[in-house]
């Protein structure tokens, strides 16, 4: 039993080293972005994609309206432009990464608090629990699948499954 731990840490180390060196490497190579978004999550589009990325959908397809540009010729010349980092769309973005780093950490302790908050409270005058909900709903999958063993524990003890 010890020896099937020790070899799936082995493994995840491995595969996390893996997969740093990988997104390292195209990032330097000017493949993907790396931008930190207001949502904490890191958008890793690629900037010479011809399709518009999900937060800078609605603002490209407004440019082409006001300057008369065909949608296809658009893409042919690559004109989706970089993503709009205030518009992040967080994890239903396809393009989004959320991992382990200081910001992330707090955004847990966020989790902490508002899964607390709705197993004490369940109504207040600010609508705290609408901002709870709100901000359980964004971030419980991505939390999740950087801190899995925390995130667990937290929602099946907060019973917000």
């Amino acid at each position: 039993m010890e020896c099937k731990n020790w070899l799936g840490v082995v493994w995840r180390t491995l595969t996390k080293e893996r997969i740093a060196d990988v997104l390292f490497k195209r990032l330097s190579q000017g493949e993907i972005l790396g931008l930190q978004t207001p949502l904490a999550f890191v958008c890793m589009r690629n900037p010479l994609s011809a399709i518009d990325s999900p937060c800078s959908i609605n603002s490209s397809k407004q440019q082409r309206i006001n300057q008369e540009i065909d949608k296809s010729f658009a893409n042919s010349l690559q004109m989706t432009g970089l993503p709009e980092l205030e518009n992040c769309k967080g994890h239903l973005c396809p393009h989004s990464f959320l991992y382990d780093n200081p910001l992330t950490k707090i955004l847990l302790e966020q989790f902490r608090y508002y899964t607390t908050y709705l197993q004490g409270i369940n109504k207040s005058v600010v609508n705290l629990d609408i901002e709870a909900n709100n901000f359980i709903n964004l971030y419980s999958v991505p939390l999740s699948e950087v801190y899995p063993d925390v995130m667990k524990n937290l929602l099946k003890d907060k019973g917000t499954e």
